[in-house]
């Protein structure tokens, strides 16, 4: 088969492979851009209709890479919720509920990102390329580029850095050969929770409930001591009652102080911006940090800028379950509620009085 016909086969199925809902995502992403107030010195793109749109849009899937060291192979395996979209010189980012935006525009202003950049010039020229990741980073709702890997034969190239091999990508992405595989072990499993398990979970988060009812203290207390008997497995009744007794001691006459600083401080052990995490470290056992450890890092895991705190996960879990509603509710599930409005309902069926809040919670 001569070159040019198995590329223009490769483009086809590649575009063909975008959902109908994709398509829509991404052309509705472009009417929005088309309406927008954008950075002086980046042009704002100019409206047409979506056939047309799409008729000069590239969509590129992204691949999850799962590399074994001992055989040193590679399999890459579509992630559905996740592409990207290039269309002229603007390069657009679908990560889960994320959009980030790249213009090659971007460079007047400092903005360096070598992923972006060198995959908005392999798309004006006839290269077979795929884009993937090793493990999951999460990020903002929007203004974040995710770090994602181009692969050119035994070529990668992340948003930082070129590498000649994937073994080099992950040596420098990662402290250590054990952290990588423990992330990828965690993917698998946050991925197969199934939706009682991440609904258990966020009844019973309590920084949720210390943000949106501070105020009911005793509510708030419960509920750190529920998440940590589930995290770590089960407290014995010891335990909780020596928990339960730190918390009021200490909060006596801290709370209403606390209160008004509470957003300064969201650690895994902290409450009303007070840190216990030398006091949970010292009564907890060696197994109950461990298994705390993963639970916290597989239903809350950070945002890859840490100062975001953590991410609630399951969205779209319960997206496909029927729980929520996604982007594109039909009529048979459009009085779901959304992600956000079906946490917030949780924590009033726990007995939260929910007060309106100013700011993003940092979960």
């Amino acid at each position: 088969m001569k070159p040019q016909i198995f590329l223009f086969i490769l483009i086809y199925c590649t575009c063909f492979s975008q959902t109908a809902l994709q398509k829509d995502r991404a052309y509705k992403h472009f009417e929005s851009r088309c309406r927008s107030i954008t950075l002086k010195g980046i042009p704002k793109p100019q409206w047409v209709d979506k056939e047309t749109y799409l008729r000069s849009a590239t969509f590129y899937p992204v691949y999850i890479i799962d590399y074994n060291f001992k055989t040193k192979t590679q399999e890459w395996h579509i992630d559905s919720n996740k592409f990207l979209v290039i269309y002229n010189d603007n390069l657009t980012y679908f990560i889960d509920s994320g959009i980030s935006d790249f213009n090659k525009s971007f460079s007047k202003f400092n903005v360096e990102n070598k992923f972006a950049t060198h995959l908005l010039e392999l798309n004006n020229i006839s290269n077979i390329i795929k884009v993937g990741y090793l493990t999951e980073e999460y990020y903002p709702t929007s203004g974040a580029f995710p770090n994602l890997l181009i692969s050119e034969d035994t070529q990668f190239t992340d948003k930082a850095h070129k590498h000649l091999s994937i073994e080099d990508v992950i040596q420098t992405h990662y402290p250590s050969v054990e952290i990588y595989q423990k992330k990828k072990e965690n993917d698998i499993i946050r991925k197969k929770l199934q939706p009682q398990e991440i609904i258990k979970g966020i009844r019973a988060y309590f920084h949720l409930f210390e943000y949106y009812c501070p105020k009911d203290t005793a509510l708030v207390f419960n509920k750190f001591i529920e998440h940590f008997d589930i995290g770590t497995g089960g407290l014995s009744k010891k335990q909780k009652e020596i928990i339960r007794e730190k918390l009021y001691s200490s909060f006596n006459t801290q709370t209403e102080k606390q209160e008004s600083t509470l957003k300064n401080n969201s650690g895994d052990f902290s409450i009303y911006n007070m840190d216990f995490s030398e006091f949970m470290n010292n009564l907890l056992k060696h197994q109950q940090r461990l298994n705390y450890q993963q639970y916290i890092d597989i239903h809350f895991p950070k945002y890859a800028h840490e100062q975001y705190g953590r991410y609630s996960y399951g969205e779209f879990i319960l997206i496909d379950s029927k729980i929520v509603k996604g982007l594109y509710a039909d009529k048979k599930i459009e009085l779901l509620p959304y992600f956000k409005e079906f946490i917030k309902q949780q924590l009033i069926d726990c007995g939260c009085n929910i007060e309106n809040k100013g700011f993003q919670i940092k979960i």
